[in-house]
């Protein structure tokens, strides 16, 4: 289950956050918050939609959409399949994040670059 987030200030001023939708930014954010300790969580369109639009009426095809355009605008983002789920992982999320009771993750890690 996911923790309390920080948010970094400099997400308000990014150059490549600045390129989403505001929508997209939301979604962002709402990965953020869901994610676990380690920065992980399922990608699929309709858990994206369940954990950050539950009272929203988005077609899986638009939340499919905004979390590739995050993916290619935000390298820290990153798509990926394991068995064939797809997952989210942020890069460098130990640079953000300090919680202060870790759990490791039930998720697969993302390939290694």
């Amino acid at each position: 289950m996911a923790r309390k987030r920080m948010i970094d200030p400099c997400f308000w001023i990014d150059r490549r956050i600045a390129r989403l939708t505001v929508m997209e930014r939301l979604l962002f954010l709402g990965c953020i918050s869901t994610a676990d300790d380690e920065g992980r969580l399922l990608g699929n369109p309709a858990y994206l939609r369940s954990r950050v639009f539950p009272y929203d009426d988005f077609a899986l095809d638009e939340i499919q959409q905004m979390r590739d355009n995050i993916a290619q605008a935000v390298p820290n983002f990153i798509v990926y399949q394991n068995d064939s789920e797809e997952y989210i992982a942020f890069r460098n999320w130990n640079n953000y994040q300090w919680p202060s009771h870790r759990f490791p993750s039930k998720l697969p890690p993302p390939p290694v670059e």
